[in-house]
């Protein structure tokens, strides 16, 4: 293994550190549950000691280079360098393939960056892109950065979990959007598995890995990352180290041995800080988001759901409300997801804390509330054969609601029509009915629409408690 330049540098640079820096780099290791295990490396050529094969490069324009480098490894003889002259971003295709809906796989990399030939203030910090596609096209976007500041090899790795409607999936490495040169060596794309099973969601059904904090090593804790600024709910570009500190913390968790701790310095720069955890969100999908928090100083802390900016949509944000300083306290919202077009949208979850001192969380979970009425049947007809109508006034449907269980249910109904694209307006077709036990019962939905068009009309019965059922039908109205 040849020895860099860059390398060379980094005891200069420790050693300039400042002492809580150098603390948190060095915490006991925790390691993941025996049952769970890693499945063979499905990057070929992790290393680049086989020339460039398997890996894929976009057209470079000027400034950009993309090459195999033999002065400065982590491993063996060769890494992976990727340079942009002029703050434009250049990437690299790793892997594209088959994975298995709901299924977790964990990425990890080695990084070292540097700012020569360039009079950038900091050096770029890299960008993982993992995209998922299905039949439907694409599933979900979702990344995660690491520090700029990485003189010597820095890993960065993450977890994900792949969409339930999502069948191939993609990863991309970025230099993004900053002048400078990063090196890649030592990658690695590896399926969890637990036992002779491929790993998925926990047992409880949390949607977030490693929730509860407990497994991580080298100072960073399994499937979480640090905000540093140039993602996440704030967008702020402010060089890490004057955010404030994001610690792996054993200082007195809700239960097990870690939590996450996030410290806001007082030093006038950004007055939060958050750590995220990328997650994908379905589309008319009802969450509960939950965890235990606490306080230090004048500091708040929240927990925040953000379905991030996709495809010409506008961000929707849930949050809890924030709590000051004080005892651990457990919070929890519950929010349901629009009925977003194309399937699972990308997004995050987030501890945040707000003003100066130090915010924990603990215990943090995500998961999908049921919400669907079991034992009602909804059929919906209409007198038109495939339900074409010659005018909106014959664009008429029933609506017939049937009772499969041995009990009364009461229901009320609701109904829109959408057109290709467009946003539901619903409206009441039946207030609060009794459904009586084995029974069917018919309402009308008239002049469904008023103009021609094609359209999806979308029938929802929902009872008193939230739980509902929803049944759609395509229908056109002639011009």
């Amino acid at each position: 293994m040849r020895t860099s330049t860059l390398l060379c540098l980094a005891l200069v640079v420790l050693a300039l550190q400042p002492t809580w820096a150098q603390d948190v780099a060095q915490p006991a290791v925790v390691v993941a549950p025996a049952e769970l295990t890693e499945g063979e490396n499905l990057i070929l050529n992790p290393s680049f000691e086989e020339e460039m094969a398997a890996w894929q490069v976009a057209q470079l324009g000027r400034g950009l280079e993309v090459a195999r480098d033999d002065s400065c490894s982590s491993e063996g003889d060769w890494s992976l360098r990727l340079t942009s002259r002029t703050g434009q971003s250049v990437d690299v295709a790793l892997f594209e393939g088959a994975v298995e809906p709901g299924a977790r796989y964990r990425f990890a990399v080695k990084y070292a960056t540097s700012t020569e030939g360039t009079d950038a203030d900091y050096a770029p910090a890299p960008l993982v892109w993992v995209t998922f596609t299905g039949d439907r096209g694409a599933a979900a976007d979702l990344n995660w950065m690491g520090s700029e500041e990485a003189i010597d090899w820095t890993p960065l790795e993450a977890e994900v979990t792949v969409p339930p409607d999502a069948s191939v999936m993609s990863l991309r490495l970025f230099l993004h959007q900053q002048a400078g040169t990063i090196w890649f060596d030592e990658a690695r794309l590896v399926q969890l598995r637990q036992g002779e099973e491929p790993a998925k969601l926990a047992p409880d059904g949390n949607i977030l890995c490693n929730g509860d904090m407990e497994h991580g090593a080298a100072g960073q804790p399994d499937a979480w990352c640090p905000d540093t600024g140039r993602v996440g709910i704030h967008r702020q570009w402010v060089k890490y180290e004057q955010q404030g500190r994001h610690v792996w913390s054993d200082t007195n968790p809700h239960s097990g041995e870690r939590c996450l701790c996030c410290e806001v310095l007082d030093n006038g720069k950004v007055p939060y800080i958050c750590w995220l955890q990328y997650v994908a969100l379905r589309p008319n999908t009802t969450y509960r988001l939950s965890g235990w928090l606490r306080a230090e100083g004048a500091t708040a802390v929240n927990l925040h759901v953000v379905a991030s900016e996709s495809r010409g949509l506008s961000r929707e944000i849930w949050e809890t409300t924030y709590v000051g300083a004080g005892p651990w306290q457990e919070k929890t919202t519950t929010f349901t997801t629009p009925a977003w077009d194309g399937g699972c949208r990308p997004g995050y979850v987030g501890m945040l804390a707000g003003k100066v001192g130090k915010a924990y969380a603990d215990d943090l979970r995500l998961e999908e509330v049921a919400t669907e009425l079991i034992g009602v049947e909804v059929a919906i007809e209409s007198d038109k054969p495939g339900n074409v109508f010659a005018t909106a006034d014959e664009a008429c449907f029933r609506v017939k609601l049937t009772n499969k269980t041995d009990a009364n249910l009461a229901v009320s109904g609701r109904y829109a029509a959408v057109k290709s694209g467009g946003r539901p307006e619903w409206r009441e077709f039946t207030g609060s009915v009794t459904l009586p036990p084995r029974e069917c019962q018919e309402f009308r939905i008239g002049r469904a629409a008023s103009e021609p068009g094609v359209y999806t009309l979308h029938v929802a019965v929902a009872a008193a408690d939230g739980r509902a059922v929803t049944q759609k039908v395509p229908f056109a109205v002639g011009g």
